[in-house]
């Protein structure tokens, strides 16, 4: 699957109807190419629209369809969100930071917090 990600210029993610976690949108980060999804494919992630990734509504066609001729019409755009989202993915969803998160909730549990 490498070798389609390092040949994508974009990675689109039109989906309408979400449960858990897109995979996908973490594998596009941590792989370098730039996202367009929509909002409801983010839900769970919660990458920073404009940030990281390029979101539309579900049911604007036409909109997600302008987030993705601009990310291919604009090389720094581009750039931008690439290098946004492998920090998120690698700052946000590495198993060392889920189980920090983890620990500190259990600690508190254990403080009676």
């Amino acid at each position: 699957i490498r070798s389609y990600f390092k040949r994508a210029t974009v990675l689109v993610d039109p989906v309408r109807a979400c449960a858990g976690l897109q995979n996908k949108l973490l594998t596009g980060f941590s792989m370098e190419v730039p996202v367009v999804a929509t909002r409801c494919a983010n839900e769970g992630i919660q990458a920073r629209e404009n940030v990281d990734i390029l979101l539309s509504d579900e049911n604007d066609g036409a909109g997600f369809a302008e987030c993705v001729v601009r990310l291919l019409r604009d090389q720094e755009l581009r750039d931008r969100l690439t290098a946004n989202a492998r920090s998120f993915v690698t700052e946000k969803w590495t198993w060392e930071y889920h189980f920090e998160q983890l620990e500190a909730m259990l600690c508190e549990l254990g403080e009676g917090g």
